[in-house]
């Protein structure tokens, strides 16, 4: 009886450790993701300030 409850004791711990090394791998990836798509609409915005930037200075060339 005892020897049943340890092993399925140590079943349990290495399903509880395994289910929190999931949500760990998912929760990073969740995170790794998160930071791309931060960078890359960084990236976009940085894009569309040059652009606008460019803008004003051709429009500014044009009024002098």
């Amino acid at each position: 009886m005892e020897i049943v409850a340890n092993g399925s004791r140590k079943n349990y711990r290495r399903l509880r450790e395994s289910l929190v090394e999931r949500k760990k791998a998912i929760r990073e990836a969740y995170e790794n993701e998160k930071l791309l798509e931060w960078k890359v609409i960084s990236w976009f915005r940085m894009q569309y300030r040059l652009v606008l930037v460019g803008f004003e200075i051709h429009g500014n060339d044009k009024n002098y």
